[in-house]
């Protein structure tokens, strides 16, 4: 059986096409529906980041406010403050110790009390750092209860947050120090917020989310991705982040025009969860791999059955017996099948008619047919083969009724027309009864017929032509070939009218060539060589022994005819 797969590649092409679509579209569904519900999530965790940090600086505010709260609520305090502001650091010991000399309590109640207490009850704060502008210095208060002064122009001074002028980024608080007397500042109180904190608060979130802290003018206080990013900025555009990023951003507004800011990065867009992405990718190998099994598996099915369909088709020959499709292809209820069932009943119905009106001999010699002319009536072969063919072509059976048409054509010349005629007639003749072996030989065979002008109203004995063709189809044709040929010249030639006969066939032997020679010129009879013998005797007995035809032929290149026949005048 011949593979003939371009069918079977079109469709594999196409079903191929539909299922990565398909798995495609699947796949981008899914990822964007997990990585929705991903976003969603993250949202969540980043507006919890962004008030667990909010927490921390709405605490640090309340304790500051606490602090000031106690500080101007206590005499003690705040004139221990008041004094320490004014007067140089020996001078504030000295007094120190004499008050506290003089005083009953275990323990000196002033400014430095305070802050030790308040370090004790906040881990917020890193330090706490006290300014005089009476006398332009600083005291830094940190947690080992250490006091470092610094000259006051070192700092630059603000209300609300303060970004210092160091390298690193600081966050302070800046509060004034009034005497409660005559409500005069006498300092500034600067806090310094411990941003470890803010880091132990974030540090449970992974790397997709960043925590900036703002002021409204987009002076950087906090950004945790600062160093990963090495950013040498300290000023961020707040209106274009809070544009550009609405659908992944969290904010929360605190006093002094603070913002904490968290987003979601770009990097968080993708599916995290690696086990998930892994499952999709072996669900998906597994899915196309059991698709490709079932399309292969019914493709291939499919292609089989045409196969044998077009295998069975090629293989007709009306020499033989028609072939039937097998019934394992017929058996599923589709349009295949119903191809089969029909074509299985045309070769039924063409059968029919073969064996019963195309297979008969058609190169009897003269006299049987002389005697079919006598034993049949004309009239009812012409009827019965027309009504033959009238039904065939009912049946759409075009071919059919073109070989009956033709067979009929040949029937009619050889029982109405007379024994001489034209040798147009013996050439229209004989290219219906090539037709007909066409029908039968398919594309095996190619043949011409070349006559001069002159010659087509020339009177001759009919039937010349055909016995001599037929003849090359019995015994000469190569039927495993596809270029037979056939030529016929008619010619006039000094006197005579010349027709010759070649073909590239199978040839005559030697031996059978020199016998049927001989048999040709002692005018003898074979059973095998009855056409050509009987189209010799025919023309010598109408025309004279000085006529007749002659033979030439190697076996395995060719044959060639030659008949010598008169040229006769035209009478006025």
């Amino acid at each position: 059986m011949k593979k003939r797969t371009i069918f079977y590649k079109k469709l594999m092409i196409s079903y191929n096409i539909i299922i990565f679509s398909f798995i495609f579209v699947i796949n981008f569904v899914v990822f964007k529906n997990i990585q929705q519900k991903d976003l969603q999530y993250d949202m969540q965790v980043n507006k919890r980041m962004v008030n667990n940090v909010s927490e921390l600086f709405k605490n640090t505010e309340n304790f500051i406010t606490t602090f000031m709260s106690e500080l101007y609520s206590d005499d003690e305090i705040i004139s221990d403050t008041i004094y320490f502001l004014n007067n140089d650091l020996n001078a504030y010991l000295k007094n120190k110790l004499d008050k506290f000399y003089e005083s009953d309590d275990s323990y000196y109640k002033g400014i430095e009390y305070l802050i030790r207490n308040s370090f004790k009850r906040n881990e917020l704060i890193e330090s706490i750092e006290l300014v005089s502008y009476n006398n332009n210095v600083s005291y830094l208060f940190d947690r080992k209860n250490q006091i470092k002064e610094k000259r006051f122009s070192d700092i630059e001074l603000n209300q609300g947050f303060l970004q210092s002028t160091g390298e690193e980024q600081e966050i302070l608080y800046i509060r004034n120090i009034n005497n409660p007397l005559n409500l005069e500042i006498e300092g500034i109180a600067i806090f310094k917020f411990n941003k470890k904190e803010i880091d132990k608060a974030i540090e449970q979130y992974d790397k997709y989310f960043r925590l900036l802290v703002l002021k409204q003018n987009g002076l950087i206080l906090y950004d945790s991705k600062k160093n990963i990013e090495n950013q040498e900025t300290d000023v961020l555009d707040v209106t274009a982040l809070l544009n550009g990023n609405k659908g992944n951003i969290n904010t929360v507004e605190l006093s002094n025009d603070i913002i904490v800011l968290g987003t979601i990065e770009n990097s968080s867009f993708i599916i995290k969860d690696k086990s998930l992405i892994l499952y999709i990718v072996i669900i998906n190998i597994i899915f196309l791999i059991a698709s490709e099994i079932f399309i292969f598996k019914r493709l291939k099915k499919l292609n089989n059955r045409l196969n044998v369909i077009l295998d069975t088709m090629s293989d007709i020959n009306i020499d033989d017996k028609l072939k039937r499709i097998p019934y394992d292809v017929q058996h599923e209820k589709d349009e295949i099948s119903i191809i089969c069932k029909n074509f299985n009943k045309m070769c039924d119905n063409l059968e029919e008619y073969i064996n019963k009106y195309y297979i008969s001999k058609i190169n009897e010699k003269n006299a049987e047919m002389k005697t079919l002319q006598n034993s049949i009536n004309p009239h009812f072969l012409y009827n019965t083969l027309e009504s033959i063919r009238m039904k065939a072509i009912i049946n759409s059976d075009k071919e059919v009724a073109r070989m009956i048409y033709i067979l009929a054509h040949i029937f009619r010349s050889q029982l109405k027309e007379k024994d001489i005629i034209t040798i147009k007639s013996e050439i229209e003749y004989c290219d219906k009864f090539l037709e007909l072996y066409k029908f039968r030989y398919a594309n095996k065979i190619l043949y011409n017929v070349e006559c001069e002008e002159d010659l087509l109203e020339k009177e001759i004995i009919k039937f010349v032509l055909q016995p001599l063709v037929e003849n090359y189809f019995v015994h000469g044709i190569r039927l495993e070939s596809d270029d037979n040929k056939m030529l016929i010249k008619i010619k006039h030639i000094k006197g005579f009218i010349i027709i010759t006969i070649e073909d590239n066939g199978r040839g005559i032997p030697k031996d059978k060539l020199i016998d049927l020679k001989e048999k040709i010129k002692n005018k003898e009879n074979d059973s095998q060589m009855v056409g050509i013998l009987n189209v010799d005797q025919r023309i010598k007995i109408k025309y004279g022994s000085e006529y007749g035809l002659e033979i030439d032929s190697q076996e395995g290149i060719g044959t060639k005819i030659t008949i010598k026949l008169p040229y006769i005048e035209e009478r006025s």
